[in-house]
């Protein structure tokens, strides 16, 4: 990982862990932004345990895949500008382009978050 990709990664993981959504989703946005550049980001699904963690803090349950599945519908229902909403989608899009547009992978790292799935500017899903 490039020293840029690190630091980024650590800032958003850091972000998450004091609870702030809204500053992750902005700096997890940046990561995206040094991938399609081609600076691997390994380990993703690291970002799924500190939004895991977060949505715990936040009252949202997680501990098992039911209660992810339903707390992520409720944040899907809430839509875009709530900041869990916007942090889901974050991550999902490093990971779709990590997926689809790199080729890094071969299947999602972080299916959760499928449903949040925005297209890449590469026109994938």
């Amino acid at each position: 990982m490039s020293r840029t990709s690190e630091t980024l990664f650590r800032r958003a993981s850091q972000a998450m862990e004091s609870r702030e959504a809204a500053d992750a989703a902005v700096v997890i946005e940046e990561l995206n932004a040094q991938l399609r550049k081609g600076q691997p980001t390994p380990h993703i699904r690291k970002l799924w345990t500190s939004f895991s963690r977060l949505l715990e803090h936040r009252g949202f349950s997680a501990s098992t895949p039911q209660e992810v599945c339903s707390s992520l519908r409720e944040i899907l229902d809430a839509g875009p500008g709530f900041d869990l909403f916007d942090l889901a989608r974050a991550i999902a899009r490093c990971d779709v382009t990590l997926m689809h547009c790199l080729k890094a992978t071969s299947a999602r790292e972080i299916p959760e978050l499928t449903p949040f799935q925005p297209e890449c500017d590469c026109g994938h899903r």
